[in-house]
């Protein structure tokens, strides 16, 4: 590739969707959600929080129309000290290799910051999070990340097979689950069910959280083009929810990996409880390991407890702000998996 390319950034296009997803093929592998024909669709031009539809997606090209690197950005409405801003959230943002040392990451970095107020950053990698601290980024302190093997036999099993021929695991049945008392579960909550769900969600105490409607819950974890969840739930004698996870599930290196995206309880025992019953469907389901992160240290104290192993703690979690002062009013923030990209491999692939 010709290293003196003059690079430009531009905003995504219908006619430079070919050459994203085949750059997303190199970068992140045929099989991944980035590359498929669905998803691009589903996060920006059905995403009801995302306010330019595809041109949303910051892209840099060089002078033969070839993708050499991208931004995405998952719009979602949060809610800032009571009121409600568009704010995205950079998931995926990758770089060809022979353009890393130009200062294009630098330049895609800015680009894609230059007409928000705000920007989250979940999860930046130890290649990524520096880039973040040197713009000075606000970066978000008491992040736990955690890892739980549900079966110690199959999952390594799987996992060598993936290694040796790159092959996947059967799949898996986790929308398929029936609740255990007092625990429901719904992998396509009616109307009513999603307003009980908004409210819930949208009670967490918190100065900075995400804010939910029936339309952004059925996008984000219900629409057919997007990540697949399951609801586990329980409700008061009136028949309001009282407490409520969501997980997904679905491939990754060779193995079927759940996440927990987003969650309420009315207390940490309530969570402890829900959080058994979780782990027990997901491993009835076929899953081979649970992924999660929190920032709550009651919660991770219960992952330490269910046996889950604490990861490294080089991921960074970032706000930008356009206003320097602004990170004044970020201070109690609510971090919870769906606002990122946490629970993507569950897209569907390939379409």
């Amino acid at each position: 590739m010709n290293r003196k390319a003059k690079i430009v950034i531009v905003p995504a296009t219908e006619a430079l969707l070919p050459a994203i997803r085949e750059f997303a093929q190199r970068e992140y592998g045929p099989n991944s959600h980035q590359a498929s024909g669905s998803f691009h669709q589903w996060l920006y031009q059905e995403n009801p929080n995302c306010p330019n539809g595809l041109a949303s997606m910051v892209v840099a090209v060089d002078d033969a129309q070839q993708v050499v690197g991208f931004i995405n950005r998952v719009f979602m409405t949060w809610e800032v000290q009571g009121e409600k801003h568009s704010i995205p959230a950079i998931v995926d943002f990758a770089v060809d290799p022979d353009h890393r040392q130009g200062g294009l990451g630098l330049r895609l970095v800015l680009r894609c910051t230059s007409d928000i107020a705000h920007a989250f950053i979940n999860g930046s990698n130890p290649n990524s999070a520096p880039l973040f601290r040197s713009l000075k980024y606000q970066e978000l302190d008491g992040g736990h990340w955690f890892r739980k093997i549900l079966s110690p036999i199959r999952a390594p099993f799987r996992y060598g097979l993936h290694r040796i021929n790159k092959g996947m695991p059967s799949p898996h049945a986790l929308l398929d689950q029936q609740g255990v008392a007092p625990y429901a579960t719904s992998s396509d909550p009616d109307h009513a069910l999603l307003q009980q769900l908004a409210a819930l969600l949208n009670g967490a105490d918190a100065d900075v959280k995400l804010f939910w409607t029936v339309e952004t819950l059925r996008w984000r974890f219900f629409h057919p083009l997007g990540p697949k969840h399951l609801l586990v739930h329980t409700s008061h004698s009136d028949g309001s929810l009282s407490n409520a996870m969501l997980i997904s599930a679905g491939p990754v290196r060779g193995l079927n990996v759940g996440r927990l995206i987003a969650h309420r309880t009315k207390s940490i025992a309530e969570f402890a409880q829900m959080l058994t019953t979780v782990l027990s469907l997901a491993r009835r389901a076929g899953l081979d390991a649970f992924l999660t992160a929190t920032g709550d240290a009651q919660e991770a104290s219960v992952f330490r407890d269910a046996g889950a192993t604490e990861l490294d703690t080089t991921r960074g979690t970032f706000f930008f702000h356009k206003r320097r002062d602004d990170h004044e009013l970020f201070r109690h923030v609510l971090v919870q998996g769906a606002a990122s990209d946490l629970g993507f491999e569950s897209v569907p692939r390939g379409r």
